[in-house]
């Protein structure tokens, strides 16, 4: 793996002389961790705070062709941009936001609107839906590339439940259908967002109707949206994880592990455990090693 012969070899490098460097796989790692009592690090990241550190940044994650593994000791929740005037901290924040959550953690970083509304038609749709007690944002992006109208979540601060997407200005600037429908909605999705759509034919002749429909929608998103987090956090207080694998939450009562009054089951002369296996327990009661340890302590065994 490390043999100077190899086409490309390995290499091991810091964050200034990176540049030029390209790999497959690049293992990146932070280098920096959380004090011992947990408090999060400092905004001191070396290099990252220093003229320029934005750019160092940007031609370490762009080191890799197929893969980057990012390998950190702290999340990017734990880092306050207000301590530190560097563009840097920023931006390594969102880069571990990314890395911890993909691509649905992009449209987060869109503050709010960019604009006013393109259109009469985008302000009458806001102004049913804000009458319905959603708040709307318009102009949700950046550059060109915006969505109509944000639905701001109701639960969670900062995060966006659907985007409302009216035939308007953007609509018809884009030079082809194609472009206009399928790849728009694509990339949107593609970046998490939930994408409903009205069309002003349709608003002309019942706007009441198609506001009402509106609603449903984002109300029936929101249900689904509150028992997909309800789920998720009961799972994540049970799952267990086996040989780098979750196992489904168990309703089953587990049996008290055995004292020394208890009368053991004979063991095996030999116990054989296949480390390699995906199936293989990491329980090690189920392995026989709390019978070998209460034996020991026993002093059944030499």
């Amino acid at each position: 793996f490390f043999a100077e012969d190899r086409t490309e070899p390995t290499i091991v490098k810091n964050l200034e002389n990176v540049q030029g460097d390209e790999r497959d796989v690049i293992l990146f790692s932070i280098t920096f961790y959380k004090d011992p009592s947990g408090r999060p690090p400092a905004m001191d990241f070396g290099a990252l705070n220093r003229e320029g550190g934005e750019r160092r940044l940007n031609v370490a994650v762009t080191r890799a062709r197929q893969e980057l593994i990012v390998f950190s000791g702290f999340t990017a929740d734990q880092i306050d941009p207000s301590r530190s005037k560097a563009i840097a901290v920023q931006h390594l924040k969102t880069f571990l936001d990314y890395a911890e959550r993909g691509p649905i953690a992009l449209p987060s970083e869109n503050f709010g609107s960019v604009g006013d509304f393109d259109s009469p038609f985008e302000e009458a749709v806001a102004d049913h839906l804000e009458q319905r007690g959603w708040t709307v944002v318009p102009q949700v992006g950046i550059s060109d590339f915006r969505i109509d109208l944000g639905i701001r979540h109701p639960d969670l601060a900062g995060a966006y439940l659907a985007g409302v997407e009216c035939d308007g200005a953007t609509y018809h600037r884009c030079a082809t259908a194609r472009d206009r429908d399928k790849v728009r909605e694509q990339v949107l999705t593609g970046l998490g967002w939930t994408i409903l759509r009205v069309w002003s034919t349709d608003w002309w002749f019942d706007a009441g109707g198609c506001a009402e429909r509106l609603h449903t929608s984002l109300m029936n998103l929101l249900e689904q949206n509150r028992a997909r987090h309800s789920s998720e956090q009961t799972q994540e207080a049970t799952v267990r994880w086996q040989m780098g694998q979750a196992v489904e939450p168990t309703t089953e009562t587990a049996e008290p592990p055995p004292t020394a009054t208890d009368e053991l089951p004979p063991l095996p002369a030999t116990l054989e455990v296949d480390l390699v296996s995906a199936n293989a327990t990491t329980n090690p009661e189920a392995l026989g090693f709390s019978a070998l340890a209460t034996m020991a302590d026993q002093g059944n065994l030499e």
